[in-house]
């Protein structure tokens, strides 16, 4: 009974922590990623935005089987100088040789 619990705890450990071997985040500059729909891009439509950097967040996750999860998210919800505004995108990139062509990294 003792060795079930303990293989029982060492695999919800496992568990828990899987993603930490199976791929690697990193932040990233927005910048460089063309592609990537961002809140600047609603400027046509009047909205005031904090177009600084601050309020914008990105990363980019490499998962080991070669696909690319890149995460956008501009979050400017307590400002007085500028609109409220929750914005986030998400772009899965699965392994494709002419793709991965075209990414920066």
């Amino acid at each position: 009974m003792k060795k079930i619990l303990i293989a029982t705890v060492a695999f919800i450990f496992y568990l828990s922590n899987a993603h930490a071997f199976l791929a690697k985040t990193e932040e990233i500059d927005p910048e460089d990623y063309p592609f990537l729909l961002r809140a600047k891009d609603l400027q046509i439509y009047n909205i005031r935005l904090d177009l600084s950097g601050s309020a914008e967040n990105a990363r980019l996750k490499k998962w080991i089987d070669g696909v690319y999860d890149i995460k956008y998210e501009y979050d400017r919800r307590d400002s007085d100088d500028f609109n409220t505004l929750f914005f986030s995108v998400k772009l899965e990139i699965e392994k494709n040789k002419r793709i991965t062509a075209l990414l920066p990294f």
